[in-house]
């Protein structure tokens, strides 16, 4: 998983066990449908769970976690 600053790594914490597993595939570079493959929910699941994740986060995009 890349770095990230210690403001972001700060709110990580605020992430539940399932969108900090989300998470760590993102951070790998999963697309959604790998994600929904590889921990047996829907697609549909891993997007509200990325939306949650960029809101806990304060991102307007997932895309910020890699600049």
């Amino acid at each position: 998983m890349k770095k990230l600053p210690s403001c972001k790594r700060e709110k990580i914490g605020k992430l539940s066990k399932r969108e900090n597993e989300i998470f760590e595939f993102i951070s790998d570079g999963f697309e959604n449908k790998a994600i929904a493959d590889k921990i047996n929910i829907s697609v549909k699941t891993v997007e509200s769970h990325k939306q949650n994740i960029k809101e806990k986060l304060g991102l307007q995009s997932i895309k910020e976690l890699y600049n």
